[in-house]
């Protein structure tokens, strides 16, 4: 019953503009489901049915459940993934870099030219 009454929520306010919960309520008890308005607070919160702002000014419920691109935590995983490839190729970049400095790293080389190398170590 319980999976049956939050899809019938799901397509009322799909196809409604539902703004209170008495409304959703009533358009409910119209398809046949009676329930309380503490159900339907829990359904709507497991559901993540949230309110959006209508061009009219008024606010209606509509699913939160798809992830837009637009959100901020989309944004912000995005940016952390972006991040993490660039500090990974920077410190793949460095770790095979050897420092020019470093004698034990170039036992050939003449202590004139390390000296001269503009890397810093």
């Amino acid at each position: 019953m319980k999976t049956q009454r939050q899809a019938k929520i799901m397509e009322i306010i799909s196809t409604k503009d539902i703004e209170t919960q008495e409304q959703l309520l009533s358009a409910l008890q119209e398809a046949g489901f009676y329930s309380t308005q503490a159900t339907i607070s829990r359904d709507i919160k497991e559901l993540r049915v949230v309110k959006e702002l209508t061009s009219f000014g008024t606010y209606r419920y509509t699913s939160a459940a798809k992830e837009n691109a637009g959100t901020f935590s989309a944004r912000l995983n995005t940016e952390i993934k972006l991040f993490s490839r660039v500090i990974s190729e920077k410190f793949r970049v460095l770790a095979a870099t050897p420092c020019p400095r470093s004698e034990t790293r170039f036992p050939n080389c003449s202590k004139k030219a390390i000296a001269d190398s503009s890397s810093i170590c």
